[in-house]
């Protein structure tokens, strides 16, 4: 099926959303609604919503695929961003839509993801699902976008729940992925600047990338003291770091970047020689330098699944002189902001396993190790 875009974000939309991208380090992290929400209630809040509009959802989207038995089923799995509906006719999965979890509220985030779905499919090789994205209310009383189903399978199912072991051959199908991703060259630097999108660039809205990972960072850091989740000294080395990193950075490579590269948004067809068949979710896309994507995969997941995922990356094992210091660099702000998130959205940590927040002092150790922290 062919994208379409049904419009009615002004110019004026485009460039407000802009303006405020430049203060987010992660949306999900900085947006002020994030701390409002309440985790354990949102699953009944998206059940009261979508009891209210499944009418009007099926009715709209009869018409609009021709499909006069189509039905509407809430997932119960959808993030704290979206509403996730899943369109299904006789059983078969037809397509996905996505709204947001503020309906009331211009959907940005989708509205970055339907400009910058041409230049995926063009330069990424094809792997996003995006059909139809609408913003004009005329159809519905909110925005949504209208996906494809993916085909293959979510990564996050194929993980053993004790290990997080996978089949073989499909960590390195995504690290294989990643960098036909991650050859897309881009300029500016950070969240995608929608203006740019709308007329096919690749382009962020920072002048500089560690103007992007600088960001918020003295908030965040002060957020991790508050919440015991660092100490002061832990938190001065950290903004030192970072303060040097301007250098030491100056010349990575900008390329577009996925942004939320866990495996709950990738999907692989099995078989002697697994593929990736579609990332999705491309909201958080980025300009950036591609170690970025790479760490924040790696926060998700635990470190010896590293070498599978790196060997589809680098095929011919040629991984940049500094590879671990970025690595792991990234992964400490990374880190900081997931901690924040957490902390904002009043999440808890599973019991009998470690502080999600640890993924910073693991950071700061290889940061250590690799003697990044020894001026600081």
């Amino acid at each position: 099926m062919i994208h379409r875009f049904a419009g009615t974000a002004t110019l004026a939309d485009v460039q407000n959303f802009a303006a405020a991208r430049r203060s987010l380090f992660y949306p999900k992290t900085d947006l002020p609604f994030i701390s409002q929400l309440q985790p354990a209630a949102l699953p009944d809040l998206k059940h009261h919503w979508f009891a209210q509009h499944r009418e009007a959802i099926e009715k709209a989207f009869r018409a609009f695929t021709a499909r006069t038995t189509l039905q509407a089923e809430l997932l119960p799995t959808a993030g704290t961003g979206h509403v996730i509906v899943r369109l299904t006719e006789a059983s078969a999965n037809l397509f996905i839509l996505r709204i947001s979890s503020n309906p009331d509220a211009p959907a940005g985030d989708m509205l970055l993801d339907a400009l910058a779905e041409p230049i995926r499919n063009e330069a990424g090789h094809g792997m996003g699902t995006l059909i139809r994205s609408d913003f004009s209310r005329a159809v519905l009383p909110f925005d949504f976008a209208l996906h494809r189903v993916a085909e293959g399978i979510c990564l996050r199912e194929l993980e053993d729940p004790a290990t997080q072991a996978m089949p073989k051959g499909v960590l390195a199908a995504l690290g294989r992925a990643l960098a036909r991703v991650h050859s897309v060259p881009a300029s500016g630097w950070g969240l995608l600047d929608p203006g740019a999108a709308a007329v096919g660039q690749v382009q962020g809205v920072h002048g500089q990338w560690c103007d992007y990972l600088q960001t918020r960072l003295a908030e965040h850091l002060a957020v991790c003291i508050s919440s015991g989740s660092m100490t002061l000294e832990e938190t001065i080395q950290t903004q030192s770091l970072f303060d040097r990193a301007i250098t030491t950075l100056a010349d990575v490579p900008c390329r577009l970047l996925h942004g939320d590269t866990g495996h709950h948004n990738a999907f692989v067809s099995l078989g002697d020689a697994p593929y990736i068949t579609a990332l999705i979710d491309w909201e958080d896309a980025l300009a950036g330098d591609p170690v970025f994507d790479l760490a924040y995969w790696g926060t998700f997941v635990r470190d010896p699944m590293r070498e599978e995922l790196l060997g589809g990356y680098f095929p011919q094992h040629h991984k940049p002189a500094d590879f671990e210091f970025r690595y792991w660099l990234y992964y400490l702000r990374i880190a900081i902001s997931k901690t924040v998130y957490r902390h904002r959205a009043g999440f808890t940590d599973r019991p009998g396993r470690p502080p999600a927040s640890f993924r910073i002092q693991k950071a700061l150790d290889q940061l250590q190790r690799l003697g990044a922290l020894s001026r600081a």
